[in-house]
Formats: structure tokens, C-alpha cells, sequence
């Protein structure tokens, strides 16, 4: 249809924007006259930017902190979209390549008495609507909001400014992500990107049990559950790659999930059909990261449960 063909344009010029934008050149002494930065944060950029990833990430651990405010003080005071989606792609980059830098963020937070919060100018960013933006914040904010800060000497039930700025962050974050998925018109992920960006920020959350525990306070498990019956039931209209790649980011959380011993419980109980619903999915489909995934959540429910696995 017109309206496939129009997102498949999309999601090339997307494609060509990412490769584009590596080459992009940022006029960062602009910022400096403007006094949105100051000259050591140019001098700090010019030594960042264009650097091979391993240098960058060298040099985020020399100055963890005031690279983030450098980045935060960018995100807050420029609107610019090639500007914010060139400072999105260096934040994914440096974080894929070291999740930890990602505490960084927690410990300015914490440092600062919570007066300054360097996840709201990402937070912000939800409310764009150019899709680069719109992905690229919410991959960093799930990379950055799953970590779990663990404070040396603090006692259990102290429960900081900061980490309550953290939790908001997060349960508003969870919800975006739900709100998503819930509000989707469409399984295809060509004709509803918004539902791609908003799994792939999940996947990344579900990496640690901050994520997982604020996944199911949004009764994650069983939207998850339900939109995996429609993407099976989906599958007899034909197997779409689009499909394929719904029904692999789905499966995905579910595994992610399986790694916590509550959540595991369950599902592996009948209630909800998980097991039901993996198996048939293995069954059905012949591309091997999606049946690999399938088992391997398999695997991790093997034990847990006390009722019928499945009707």
C-alpha cells in the first residue's frame, strides 16, 4: 500500500540520516559564543568529538561527571535537531560500548543534592516528534535508567532526593513506554514506529531488576502476553519481516524477565499462557534468533511455578 511504501521511505531516509550524521560537522565555538558552553567544555568537545569510540570512552571516565553536564547543558539549551540527534548518537555510542558510564549520570545526581537532574533534558525529548530524536532518547534513557546505584555505607531504607528524582524518572519513563504500546494502531512495526522505539527502550531497561520490578508495576507482563497472542494470531495473514522482528522483540522481554526468580514464577503458571504462547511460536517460525530466544526463556522457566504450566 501507499502508506507501507511511505514508512519504508521513512525508515531509509532514517538510515541515510544515521549514516549522514557521522559525517555531520557541529559548529560547537557557536555554543561558546552564544555562552551555552563554557571555553574548557568547547576545548573538552573538541577533544571528544571524532575520536575513535575506545578514546571516547577513555575519556568519559576521566571527567564521568562533567561530560554529562557538558552533554545535559547541550540537550537543555539547543533545539536544534541535528544538533540533539548528533549528541543522542554519541550518548547510545558510548553507552553501548560501556554501560557504567551510565552511572555517571546517577552520581552528578546524587552529588549535586538532586539540584541538578541530568535525565530531564532526555525525559524531555519524548515529546519530540522527529523519530531519530524520538528513538535515539529513548534508547539512552533506558540504558541509563536501568542501573542500579548502589551507595557504600548507606543504609537499605535510607532513601535519598536522588533516588526518589530516579524512581519518578523511571515510573514515568515505564509508563511512556506502555502508553506505546497500548495506544498502537498497528502490530507493523513499519506503519507504527513509536511501538519499535518503545520495545527496543524496554529490551534495554529489562536488563536488571530496577527495570524489570518497573515493567510490571505497569502490569508489563501480561501487555507483553497479549500483544504476543496478536502477533501469533497475526502470523496466519503471512510472516512479514516486520513480524518477525514484533514477535523477536517481544519474546526478548519475556526472556529478559525470565531472569527474575518472582517474575519467572509467574509465568510459568497457566494464567497468563506463557509457555503455551513460546512453544507455539517456536513452532511457527523458521527464523532462528526468534526460536532461539524462545528457548532460551524456556530454559530459564524450567522449575519455576507451582501451577499447570498451560491448558
Amino acid at each position: 500500500s501507499a502508506r507501507r511504501l511511505l514508512f519504508g521511505v521513512a525508515a531509509a531516509i532514517a538510515s541515510l540520516e544515521m549514516s549522514a550524521l557521522t559525517q555531520t560537522q557541529i559548529g560547537w565555538n557557536s555554543y561558546e559564543a552564544a555562552g551555552i558552553i563554557s571555553r574548557e567544555q568547547l576545548e573538552m568537545l573538541y577533544c571528544y568529538d571524532k575520536q575513535p569510540i575506545a578514546t571516547q570512552v577513555a575519556l568519559f571516565m576521566q571527567r564521568g561527571e562533567a561530560y554529562v553536564e557538558l552533554f545535559v547543558v547541550i540537550l537543555q539549551n539547543v533545539n536544534k535537531d541535528e544538533t540533539v540527534q548528533y549528541v543522542l548518537a554519541l550518548l547510545d555510542d558510548a553507552l553501548i560500548a560501556k554501560p557504567e558510564l551510565g552511572l555517571y549520570w546517577h552520581e552528578l545526581l546524587r552529588n549535586s543534592g538532586a539540584e541538578v537532574d541530568p535525565f530531564a533534558p532526555v525525559m524531555r525529548l519524548l515529546g519530540r516528534t522527529n523519530s531519530f530524536i524520538l528513538e535515539k532518547a529513548a534508547l539512552v534513557l533506558g540504558r541509563l535508567l536501568s542501573l542500579k546505584v548502589h551507595t557504600l555505607g548507606m543504609e537499605v531504607e535510607e532513601v535519598s532526593e536522588s533516588d526518589e528524582v530516579t524512581q519518578r524518572h523511571l515510573l514515568t519513563f515505564t509508563e511512556w513506554i506502555f502508553h506505546q504500546l497500548n495506544s498502537a494502531h498497528s502490530l507493523e512495526l513499519s506503519q507504527c514506529p513509536k511501538l519499535h522505539y518503545a520495545l527496543s527502550a524496554m529490551m534495554a531497561l529489562l536488563v536488571s531488576d530496577q527495570g524489570r520490578y518497573a515493567v510490571m508495576q505497569c502490569d508489563g507482563l501480561a501487555v507483553i502476553t497479549q500483544m504476543l497472542a496478536r502477533a501469533t494470531a497475526a502470523m496466519h495473514d503471512g510472516m512479514s519481516p516486520s513480524t518477525v522482528q514484533l514477535l523477536y522483540q517481544l519474546v526478548f522481554c519475556l526472556w529478559c524477565l525470565s531472569f527474575n526468580k518472582k517474575i519467572a514464577d509467574l509465568m510459568a503458571t497457566g494464567e497468563l499462557k506463557v509457555i503455551s504462547q513460546l512453544v507455539a511460536v517456536a513452532n511457527s517460525v523458521s527464523k532462528e534468533k526468534v526460536s532461539r530466544v524462545c528457548l532460551m526463556t524456556l530454559k530459564n522457566l524450567l522449575g519455576h511455578g507451582s501451577g499447570p504450566a498451560h491448558d
